[in-house]
């Protein structure tokens, strides 16, 4: 997997802003062309099979989409489930694993993206 000096993905903090899921949880982000072929296809997962655009919402003014990753990822959870958003040319993600957690997932997304467009995120 390609690192952040590759323009790839960049691991994010793995915090959930005060949110408890209960569940597993990743967080991450990097360029969207990359995202895109790192992460929404099975090019490198280890389940085969692309994620599904399950739908797109507004919130707070930021557009969010969420995805469904194809079962057996997230095993007895029934696929994982992440929500993406895009923030210039980057894209940052979260994904509690869990459907009932989908929610959980768009404030932690939008949290990441908060942080960076911060000024005073790392490399602006």
């Amino acid at each position: 997997m390609p690192g952040a000096r590759g323009g790839g993905l960049h691991r994010r903090r793995k915090r959930n802003r005060g949110v408890d899921t209960g569940a597993g949880r990743a967080t991450d982000g990097g360029e969207a062309d990359v995202v895109a072929k790192w992460v929404l296809t099975g090019f490198l997962n280890e389940v085969p099979g692309d994620a599904e655009l399950v739908r797109t919402i507004t919130v707070r003014g930021q557009l969010v989409s969420i995805y469904h990753f194809p079962p057996p990822a997230g095993g007895p959870n029934v696929g994982h489930w992440a929500a993406f958003v895009q923030v210039g040319d980057q894209v940052v993600f979260a994904s509690p694993h869990e459907r009932r957690f989908v929610g959980a997932a768009v404030e932690m997304a939008l949290a990441l993206a908060e942080e960076l467009a911060s000024p005073t995120a790392e490399g602006r």
